[in-house]
């Protein structure tokens, strides 16, 4: 077997777009059924035209009509719908291209049709671009978000989408992330302040920054606790006395939720790290309230302290451990849930 040749992007679309000028009838029969319209009389292909399409092809309609065709083929980048948008308005017709029908879920809406590389590449006999080019490319952030689709579904079994939001999407770290929750706002008994609701939180995610690399030598995490404002209310002095209501919240999810499951939080490891001290204002405050008020219990407190939720993390996990992993996690929320709701 011949060895992968083009192994990037631009050099598949580019071959794909010498194949279409090689042999295009059955590449046009193809988008005439994508688009429902008749595409015939093959003129021109271009590579990144304007708004860098990355495939444009020219061609006639049933009205014999000048017609543009642009094609923009997704791998593992983040296709956004302002960039289909922009490249919607120098064309007539955009496909979506891709490795796998799911790629595109977020999209249909947004564009002509979708286009699967596996029926494209049906359209050319003896095709110097091969299925084997097209398997070469990695696209580990893909797959990530199918896994982390599927997690979701699983975990709807505990969590119903009627009572907890979900969200699989890009986080600022260039990473995917699955995150949740809950649309009640809850309030423990203990807590000093009436008022002081607050939404279970937490999210499955890929850890560190940037590209990624294949998804078995990736690391994973997941995340769960408290909603916790970014403010003096929720970071008072520990001087003051004053016990903040997530304090109350989160020795729920110890006492009441983490010791109930002790054999799954010792594998996850969810009680063995300490939250870091953080500097800046308020934030200052949170590892000596922790101190004062949960006993010194660090690991209650990891998370962020930008006002999205504190709580606890796990180890970090691998691609196959996953799936048991979220598993654990929404059984868990379900628990901590269902404490203020008895």
């Amino acid at each position: 077997m011949n060895s992968p040749i083009y192994t990037s992007e631009p050099a598949a679309t580019r071959a794909l777009a010498a194949e279409i000028r090689h042999n295009p009838q059955d590449f046009l029969d193809l988008i005439s059924l994508k688009i429902g319209c008749t595409v015939k009389d093959f003129q021109t292909v271009a590579c990144e035209e304007a708004e860098r399409t990355d495939v444009v092809v020219t061609a006639n309609d049933e009205n014999g009509d000048v017609i543009r065709i642009g094609i923009e083929a997704k791998f593992d980048h983040i296709v956004t719908r302002d960039q289909l948008e922009r490249e919607s308005r120098v064309v007539d017709f955009l496909l979506l291209l891709v490795k796998d029908e799911r790629d595109a879920i977020d999209f249909v809406k947004d564009v002509s049709g979708v286009l699967l590389w596996d029926e494209v590449l049906r359209c050319f006999n003896e095709s110097r671009l091969t299925e084997a080019d097209i398997r070469s490319i990695q696209v580990p952030r893909s797959t990530t978000r199918h896994m982390f689709r599927q997690l979701k579904d699983d975990m709807s079994a505990y969590m119903p989408e009627d009572e907890w939001d979900f969200n699989v999407s890009v986080g600022g770290s260039g990473r995917p992330t699955l995150s949740f929750e809950s649309r009640e706002q809850f309030h423990d008994s203990s807590a000093q302040d009436e008022g002081d609701n607050r939404r279970i939180r937490g999210h499955v995610a890929v850890k560190g920054r940037g590209t990624l690399k294949n998804v078995e030598e990736e690391h994973y995490e997941i995340f769960l606790g408290i909603e916790v404002p970014l403010d003096a209310v929720n970071f008072p002095s520990p001087e003051s006395n004053i016990r903040p209501g997530w304090i109350d919240a989160l020795d729920t999810l110890d006492c009441d939720v983490l010791e109930k499951n002790a054999e799954r939080v010792e594998d996850l490891e969810l009680r063995r790290r300490s939250g870091k001290r953080v500097s800046g204002k308020y934030k200052e405050n949170k590892k000596p309230l922790a101190d004062k008020y949960l006993s010194g219990r660090g690991y209650l407190v990891q998370g962020y302290t930008d006002g999205w939720a504190l709580g606890v993390r796990s180890r970090s996990l691998s691609f196959d451990e996953l799936p048991e992993a979220a598993q654990t996690l929404a059984l868990m929320v379900s628990q901590w849930a269902a404490c203020y709701r008895d």
